[in-house]
Formats: structure tokens, sequence, C-alpha cells
């Protein structure tokens, strides 16, 4: 998101699909899911079968009021990225750790009166350390993408001065990695802001032609690295606000600008700005050849850039405020894709601008034509434009001569463009995203990506955080640009992925921590992530057909409701049938109306009439399994028996009730699911659903991931909305049913762990605080466990659930809290030892350098919080009380040269042993 003139910054959210709220407004009441936890307060919970091949069809309301469904899903086409957004120096944190560099937001942060709150990145929200648990967050979301950026100095930490920063490169290959095993796609942008404080002191940066080829070459390193695993590839966040904010009202590092722009010590608002531009396309068309000749045939990717975009509209039906739209727009947008596209700026910049635009050169316009593979998109608001040429305006944004003399303003004739906003100068525009997609289709023909919408919020001390939870005007926000979007699709444009600013409230450049973009709320003291309503609200559009969970807590409910069976077509052949899986509640949807109104009627199941559309019949008392299953024999077992094998966890998970419909019955396709229960009695109940979808076939055999909403009803409250939230989870080979697996207690994980009187330790919520003589620790644990203090002093590890993954995680998570214990009061070492002819260390200030018979030596940077001691040239003992970050280091020195298996040589650790091979001479002997 941008700021103008102190107005607007960088912004992003994550994607779902608009059917996020669904309006329950029958004459009573209205339903909300009130707290992030969504606990259900009565019995009786929704189920919706959510079409996402074909059109949504879900409007719960009555004749009276309604609330219409957002548009169809199947305007999106089957590979559109709906993903979330963050950026490297606005989440990651970790500011010098691991080698990392300084860039120009680390200097500038930390100026008096720079941020608006006193704030800078040094923490922001830790993503660094807490990526894995960031990436949980968005696979909970069933997102199938996610933007963010690199961090130039972390992989280059003087730019093109220094050396490659191993750990960098180990930091981006392990978040990768982790997003593709969740099935998750990077989109990645090499330079968000940041970049080297080193390039802007050694010869100005941006205003320098040499940062072209120091940024193709940190390019070159990102590709090759990472370029394997990562398809999407945008060079520059926005250089069009870099531009304009870093060197014309110099409100942006390396703060430039002159005259009435703003109060800088250097700069020329009249220049500069378009000297850094013409520096960021040259730069931009430098790194794109650089793809396209060495890697884009092998890896298969793309590669393209994103500016920051708003649509404008006349103030007036006048010729001029017309012709002012355009300059407008030339100044913003066409002002760096115009080169990258025709070689050539705009007319509209031209005329102005004359001898003020620098001059590509020959070679540059062979670079420059058809410069990239698509267009990143950050859109945010609508203004109106007033010309400026023609008429005296007074001083604002745009109204200059190097802005366009086209002045800029949300408000006409005393009434905003759109709702407003916390942020100034933005405004509830969604019809101009959709003209804005228009416009870059006819004038550019590119495929599109909006990489950037969202909504901004106070970070009022006046709020609590349950008013900032309930963030509703971000779910309509979201709703309503998604719909905007749609029709843009359908009415032609190439339109690839959407993606939400952001994932989490972050460092929102110079406004600090004062604004909230995030779907997740983080509380910047603790920097626990908590789940607003926007991120409930997400669904996945997918070619796959869908499956809803609900989960249920009904142990006191013996009723169950039962509907006519789907026809499903399995293997060939239609085989009807309804499968149960719980002697309580099962369910099918008969239509939105229908569903709402049995809503409001009753909140006991027990009650439910049958003009409702839905029929109460007493439980089968027989219970067979269904379907061609190999080497299956059938079974059965009573009601009363399968109760009995639930409260004993016994897994009957196997089996399924039946029943087919009657010869008159008929059996309708939409708005019909089956749900089947899995979990345990004790932790409440989880149903699935599924139908046909346009004759094909709700479930694939084997291992098929289906899109999953979970959400849950709360007491009826009037005036509110209900959220869903949408999930990934793996469908096991037997079809929906899923088995209990009996999870065994770790013997590491159930032995308590002794904490000596030298180290404290604090227990906020899932993290734990160590402290020690030698150094503080912290952690954050998953869901799965949880740390019980014992009257003993003693710390338990403890599992939170049965699952696989919590009995996976019991044992890990006790020996990493014992390590944390151990590190903070006696400390770890790991010793590593050189092995060859020549093969030495040395110590040079903060730097290890080794000499491993390579044409140079190499140099690494040590870890603040670690030591490194090296004896007769040979020994390296790393120490220090992190045993996790000793492991990293000494493993990052050792990979410099691993043992090899004929001679011996390399960096082996002290206590390894080398399988040693005969070479062919030995053999022959």
């Amino acid at each position: 998101m941008e700021s103008n003139n102190h107005k607007i910054q960088p912004l992003h959210i994550p994607h779902f699909y608009p059917i996020c709220f669904f309006n329950f407004s029958l004459e009573k009441s209205h339903y909300l899911i009130k707290d992030s936890k969504m606990k259900f307060s009565r019995a009786f919970h929704a189920l919706f079968l959510i079409n996402f091949t074909s059109q949504l069809v879900f409007t719960l309301s009555d004749s009276t009021s309604h609330r219409e469904s957002t548009e169809a899903v199947s305007s999106f086409p089957s590979e559109f990225l709906f993903g979330v957004a963050t950026s490297a120096y606005q989440v990651e944190g970790a500011v010098v750790n691991d080698g990392k560099g300084l860039n120009n937001w680390d200097i500038f942060s930390h100026k008096s009166g720079s941020i608006l709150d006193g704030t800078n990145g040094d923490v922001a929200d830790d993503h660094y350390h807490r990526y894995q648990e960031d990436i949980e967050l968005m696979h909970s979301l069933g997102v199938n993408s996610y933007r963010f950026s690199i961090s130039w100095t972390r992989i280059l930490p003087r730019g093109r001065f220094g050396s490659v920063n191993l750990a960098g490169i180990e930091f981006y290959n392990n978040l990768i990695d982790s997003l593709l095993q969740k099935g998750i796609q990077p989109f990645v942008t090499l330079s968000h802001y940041d970049f080297p404080q080193e390039l802007e002191d050694a010869y100005g940066s941006w205003l320098n032609p040499q940062i072209q080829e120091d940024f193709r070459y940190y390019a070159d390193i990102c590709f090759r690295a990472f370029g394997d695993r990562v398809k999407y590839w945008a060079t520059f966040n926005e250089p069009n606000i870099l531009a304009m904010h870093g060197y014309r009202t110099g409100i942006y590092p390396p703060c430039r600008c002159s005259g009435s722009f703003g109060n800088c010590t250097h700069g020329d608002s009249e220049v500069e700005p378009f000297l850094a531009a013409h520096n960021f396309i040259l730069a931009h068309a430098a790194v794109a050849d650089t793809y396209r000749t060495k890697y884009q045939k092998e890896q298969g990717g793309m590669i393209g850039l994103v500016v920051n975009a708003i649509w404008f509209e006349p103030i007036s039906n006048s010729t001029e405020d017309k012709l002012a739209v355009k300059r407008a727009q030339s100044f913003l947008i066409n002002w760096f894709l115009d080169p990258i596209v025709f070689g050539k700026y705009p007319s509209e910049m031209e005329d102005i601008l004359g001898s003020t635009l620098p001059v590509f050169s020959a070679s540059d316009l062979n670079s420059l034509r058809n410069g990239l593979d698509f267009i990143g998109v950050n859109f945010y608001s609508s203004l109106y434009v007033k010309d400026c040429l023609h008429s005296k305006c007074e001083k604002a944004m745009g109204s200059t001569r190097t802005e366009g003399s086209s002045l800029q303003t949300g408000i006409k004739d005393g009434v905003p463009i759109g709702e407003p906003t916390p942020m100034e100068w933005y405004y509830v525009t969604p019809q101009g995203m959709e003209s804005m997609v228009l416009y870059l289709k006819e004038r550019y023909n590119a495929p599109l990506f909006i990489v950037e919408n969202g909504y901004g919020e106070e970070n009022s001390a006046n709020k609590t955080v349950e008013d900032f939870l309930n963030d509703t005007k971000r779910v309509d926000f979201i709703s309503s640009h998604l719909d905007a979007l749609a029709r843009a699709i359908r009415k032609g444009a190439d339109v690839r992925g959407y993606f939400v600013w952001a994932l989490l409230d972050n460092f929102e450049w110079i406004f600090g921590y004062t604004k909230r973009f995030g779907i997740y709320h983080v509380d910047y003291k603790t920097l626990k992530r908590t789940p607003k309503a926007s991120a409930m609200c997400s669904a996945v559009a997918t070619t796959r057909p869908p499956v809803i969970a609900v989960k249920m807590n009904l142990a006191d409910t013996t009723a169950k409701i039962r509907c006519s069976a789907s026809e499903f077509k399995r293997w060939g052949r239609k085989y009807p049938f309804v499968r149960y899986g719980l002697p309580f509640i099962s369910l099918t949807v008969f239509g939105a109306v229908g569903l709402a109104q049995l809503l409001q009627g009753s909140k006991d199941v027990a009650n439910v009439k049958d003009e409702l559309e839905w029929e109460i019949i007493e439980t089968t008392k027989e219970l067979s399994r269904t379907g061609p299953v190999k080497g299956y024999k059938p079974k059965k077992i009573s009601l009363e028996e399968e109760l009995k094998a639930l409260q004993e966890k016994v897994d009957i998970n196997n089996y399924e009730y039946k029943k087919i419909p009657k010869p008159n019955e008929t059996v309708s396709r939409d708005g019909f699911c089956m749900l089947v229960a899995f979990t345990e009695i004790k932790k409440g109940f989880s149903y699935y659903c599924s139908t046909e979808v346009n004759g094909k076939r709700a479930l694939d055999w084997p291992d098929v991931k289906f899109p999953v909403a979970q959400f849950e009803l709360p007491d009826i409250l009037p005036g509110k909305k209900v959220v869903i939230r949408i999930d990934n989870v793996p469908v096991p080979r037997t079809g929906f049913l899923r088995k209990t697996v009996e999870c065994k207690e770790s013997r590491i994980g159930k032995r308590p762990i002794e904490v000596p009187s030298n180290v404290t330790i604090k227990l906020e919520g899932q993290e734990l605080k160590v402290k020690g003589p030698l150094g503080e620790l912290s952690r954050t644990y998953p869901r799965e466990v949880k740390l019980d203090k014992l009257e003993s002093g003693h710390l338990k590890v403890n599992k939170a659930m049965e699952t696989r993954r919590a009995n996976q995680m019991h044992g890990l998570f006790r020996t990493l809290t014992d390590n944390m214990v151990v590190g903070v009061s006696k400390g770890f070492e790991k010793k590593l030892q050189l092995v060859g002819v020549g093969y030495r260390a040395m110590l040079e200030n903060k730097d290890l350098v080794l000499s491993l018979g390579f044409s140079h030596p190499v140099r690494m940077t040590i870890p603040d919080d670690l030591k490194v001691k090296v004896e007769e040239n040979t020994r390296i003992t790393v120490s220090g009380y992190d045993k996790c970050a000793i492991g990293d280091f000494a493993a990052s020195i050792r990979k410099w040269r691993p043992p090899e298996p004929y001679k011996g040589k390399g960096v082996k650790y002290a206590d390894e042993v080398v399988r040693r091979k005969e070479g062919k001479a030995g053999k022959k002997k």
C-alpha cells in the first residue's frame, strides 16, 4: 500500500472466495460467530454445500430480506491463485540475525520522527522465526499461494560488495519448501521497498546506473537458488510509489526532495523521481532478460512487475478534466509500464516534461520491449481528478507539473467517491477495480494478478481485541472487490490471481503499527496470532468437488434427522446411498430457505418439524459398509455397540449407515449433501458432506484433497451474520471416513523437565520464555501440545489432543524445551575438525574465515548469540545457549566441504565417523 503525501501505503490481504457472509434475516433474527474460537452455544449446526464449479446458490434468507450470494466462482479460472501477501521488512524481524545486513528501512525507521509511532521493524511479526506457524495459518485458510518478498540484505548483506549469506539462502529455501509441502505456491517479489543501505552510501542507489547491474546480480542469485520451485517472480513492488515518496516528497528513504514538496536536506523533486524511475525500469529489464535467457526455459516460471494502481474519474464532464484523467494514469502507472511494454514513455509525460525525462538508448530499447510476462496490480481505491493545466488549482496531490497537473481528490461536491476508510485517501470503490483491470487489458493485453487488495483499520487504544476480530468491514471489502474482479474476468480480462493484504497485522511503513491490515490479529507484545472474522470467511475456488465440514458438540442428542439419498457416480455406475457415522445428527441441506427457517425455528433438533422439509425417523438398527473396497468383508454392528465403541475409542469408522431411497423419492443434485462423522466423542464431531457436481463424481480415489469449510453457530443474535471458514484436509483412501489413529504417549515426552534454581520460566498461553545466566530463549508451541508447570517446579509437556500429529509433536517439543532449559543454564557446544592439506580456519573480528581448497577463502559471519573458538587452525568449537542455532551454524560450516569418503578430506564433526571407500587404484591391488 502506498502513502500519498502521508496518505497511503502498500497494503496486502489474503484471498478467499466471497460467499463469506450469509445473512439470516428471517423476520426474527440473524446469526453471528461472535468470538474467534467460534464455540458452539447450542445443539444445532448448519451445513452448506457450496458448488465452486458452478454458480453459488446460497442466499440464506426469506422473501422479505436477503443478501444475494456473491458472483459465481466459475468466473475464476481453474488455475486461479487465491492467496495472502506480506513483505520481508514488514513481517520478518530478525534485523541482524544470521548474518543479515542493514537495509534502507533499518536505518530510516530508527531516525527520530520518521515513523508515526516511533517504532521500527526490528522484530515486526517475527515471521523469520515463526514462519512454520504462519504457514499453518495459510494452510488453514485454504489459500493456494503466498506472496512474499526476499530481503536483499539477507542474501547479500553488503549488496554487491560482500559475499552471499548462506543462512539467508537457507531460510528462504526452508520457507519455500514448507509452502510447497502444504500445496501453497510461492509468489516472490525481489524488492519490496527495501535495498542495501551500503549501496545508498556508496553511490546513491537508484540515482546511479550502477544499481542496475547490482540488482541483476542479486536477482541472478535468487533465480539460481530458488527458481526450480518458484514459478512467479516480481522484480519490484510499486516502484512508482518509491520513486515518488523516496525522491519527490521525501517521506520514504532515501528521503530526497526539494522546494514545497517536503523538508529534506538533499534532492531535486523536479528531476530525481524520473532518474530513479529510469533506473528501476532498466534494472527490471536487465533482470527479466537474465531470467529469460538463463532460467525461464528450464524453470518454467513467469516474471513481471507490480505497480500501485488508482482508478481515476473526472470530477466533471468537461474535456479538460477527462484529459486530466489520462495524464493522471500516465504519471502513475503508464510511466513504468509503457517503456517496458512499448519501449517509450507515455506521450502525456513527454508533452509536459520534455527534456526532463531521461532518454532510452538503442540497446535499452532492445531489452525493454515486451519485458514482462504479467502485470501485478496493487489496488485499494479510486479518486476524482481535476484539470490544473487550464484552470487554477490549490496545492494538492497531483496538481504540480511533474505530477501531471491533475489534482486528485476523493471528494466531489462534498460527497466521497466511496465509503471512507481509516486510511486517508482510501475509499471503498470495488467498481474501480473492475474499471482498472479492463483498462490494463485494453492498453497492455498482458496477464494480470491482483497482488494486493485490502482494508486497513486504526490500531486504536479504545478498541478491544474483540473489536479487531469482528472485522466485518474488511469482509465486505474483500467480497465486493472479488465480485468486481469476477465481472472483469467475464468481460475478457486475463486475471490469474488475487492476494489479500495482509496475512498478519504488521509494520505499515511510515504508519508503524498504527494501522492493522491483517486477517490475523497480532498482539505486538506477545506476537500471538488470532484469526479475525475475515480469516474465517475464506473459500477457495477449485475445480475439485467441494466437501464442507461442521464441528458438532451433541453428546446428549439422540434424534437423527435423515433425508433423501444423493446419487453418486463411482467407478462408472450410479450408487445411491447416505453415509452416517454416529447415532446423533446427520442431515442434508434441502435448500437455503429451508435451512434458514430451520435455524430460526428451533435450536432443539428434536423439535424440527416435517413441514420444514426435514424428516425425523427412527434410527436404523444395523450398520453396514457400502462401496466396492477390495478385500473388505461386510460386518454389522448395532447402534448400542457403536456408541459403546465410540466411548471406548474403538475405531468404528470403517462402517456407515445405509439408506436406499424409496421408489417414489426424487433425488436432486442441487442443494443436497451427505454428512460423515469421524472424530472422538469427547472432542465433538466433524461432519463432511459432498454431492455430485455437474455430472462429475464427487469422490476421486485415492488420496484426494478437498476444500473444507468449518464453522460453528452460537446463540441466535439479531442483526448479525454467520462466518464460514475454509480449510484443506486430506481424504484417506477409504473415502470420507477417516480412521481413528491410536496415539500412544511418547516415552520421551512424558518425562518431566527439571528446572534449575537459576532459571526462570514464564508461560503465556502457548508461548514459553526461559531465562538463565547464559541468556534468554522463547518458543511458541503448536496447538497439539500444551505446557504445564508442576508444583515441584518441573515443566511437563502434554498432548492437547489425541491425533497422529500430536503424538509426533509430543516427544519433539519435550526435547526442544529441555534443550532451552539446559542451554540458558549450562550451554552447549559443537566441535568440528578440518581434514586436508592446507585446510585451516581463523577468526577475523566477527567473521570465521575458512580456507578449504577453493580459489578464495570462505567468510562466515558469526551470529551474535554464538561464540566460536579456533584451535590449531583446524579445530573449531561453536558454543552458546541456543542448541538449534549452534547446530545450524555448525552444519552451515560443514556444508562448505562435507568429508569425502576416499581420503576423508573435508569438514567433519569431531565425533563423526567417516565411512571410507576404496578408490579404483585400491581395488586393483
